[in-house]
């Protein structure tokens, strides 16, 4: 059932879609001039307002972004200059993402 907030949004306004990135380090993982490259690049995209949140995972093993764009081939374009994937240490997945609840949700 839609919001109070869904009853004013214009027509014209378009409706933001999310997009999480999926990273799995290749083996040995990024060395750590690499991490921090890579969390430059992330801070240009939080600070753009294209980054909702990213991080690594418990294991080391490779990380998550989620990224807000106006379609999956922005989406692809923006996260392909990131540093890991430039440098070939990770291999990448990009998925549309439905958010049906949180602070994003109806965005």
């Amino acid at each position: 059932m839609p919001g109070a907030a869904d009853r004013y949004r214009s027509e014209s306004e378009a409706e933001v879609r999310h997009f999480v990135v999926n990273l799995s380090f290749r083996d040995g993982g990024p060395p750590p001039e690499a991490m921090q490259s890579q969390r430059a690049f992330l801070n240009d995209l939080l600070g753009e307002g294209t980054l909702v949140m990213a991080g690594r995972f418990a294991d080391a093993g490779g990380g998550m972004s989620i990224l807000r764009a106006d379609s999956a081939e922005a989406a692809r374009e923006r996260f392909s200059s990131s540093p890991l994937v430039r440098g070939d240490h990770v291999e990448w997945e990009l998925r549309e993402w439905t958010v049906t609840v949180g602070a994003e949700a109806g965005r």
